[in-house]
């Protein structure tokens, strides 16, 4: 960039050409070009532009015809958002910004930047100030990394509660079916009991036993059919029923509130149906 400063015509721009310089625009292009941190700068009522080596790929497509123009034409697109900052280095107050957001059209098309850079007063031979020195960094990769591992870090937290919240369903499961083996093995030995003590013989009662057991399996199987969700109270009384019934007329099962009489093991007594109501 040296080479290219030293030859460019800067008599068509507000600096003048670069033998009518002062001694504080010549030392400020020196340190500029020595630095290897990527810099520019802007000198003159027009704010003319100025870079090192450093800066030029932050320029991308603009790169060939950015050296010489102003600052508000040479960033046209992003002249507005740092105006503000620009008056106050301008004004003798030095400004430094981190990560600031800037949509730069740098190789035809807008992109999401990110910028740490710091505006500070530049000064001529007579102590005014005269332009400012942008020492600058792209930080956009930076930026969208922490925005990828808060993004995983989210992620990572909703997988955990999906976790846990799995966690909970099941432990709910498990306190359920050992609550449902609890009930069923109390109706079993109901259902055993109250056999045994109305029973004949204990062929008699095992007969009862193992019908009223496939009348309670069958219950079930309704119940799973439906997902436990929902089944037709009639369908369910007169499944678990059906083992008992020994006459057309033994039981009745009338509407949809039904109470099985049978479930304790009742034992059938001729001339005298059950009715569920």
């Amino acid at each position: 960039m040296g080479e290219r400063i030293r030859v460019f015509d800067w008599s068509g721009t507000a600096l003048g050409p670069i033998t009518a310089w002062s001694n504080s625009l010549m030392f400020v292009t020196r340190m500029m070009l020595s630095s290897k941190q990527p810099m520019c700068f802007f000198w003159g009522a027009d704010l003319t532009m100025l870079y090192n080596d450093g800066y030029r790929s932050m320029l991308g497509k603009r790169e060939p015809t950015a050296l010489g123009q102003s600052f508000a034409e040479a960033w046209s697109n992003v002249w507005e958002d740092v105006l503000p900052i620009t008056r106050s280095a301008l004004s003798g107050v030095g400004v430094r910004v981190e990560e600031r957001p800037l949509t730069m059209t740098r190789n035809g098309e807008p992109e999401e930047t990110f910028w740490t850079f710091a505006y500070t007063p530049l000064h001529d031979d007579d102590g005014m100030v005269r332009g400012l020195i942008n020492t600058t960094q792209d930080v956009t990769a930076s930026v969208m990394d922490k925005r990828a591992l808060a993004k995983a870090a989210v992620d990572a937290e909703t997988m955990l509660e999906e976790q846990r919240q799995s966690n909970r369903q099941r432990l709910i499961l498990q306190r359920e079916l050992a609550h449902r083996m609890k009930n069923t093995l109390a109706i079993v030995q109901a259902i055993v009991s109250q056999t045994l003590k109305h029973s004949e013989s204990v062929e008699a009662a095992g007969e009862r036993i193992s019908g009223r057991l496939a009348a309670m399996a069958s219950a079930q199987d309704i119940l799973t059919e439906t997902n436990w969700s929902a089944a037709d109270v009639v369908h369910v009384v007169e499944s678990a029923l059906r083992p008992h019934v020994d006459g057309s007329k033994r039981v009745k099962a009338l509407g949809t509130q039904c109470r099985n009489l049978r479930a304790a093991g009742a034992r059938p007594v001729p001339g005298d149906p059950r009715t569920c109501d």
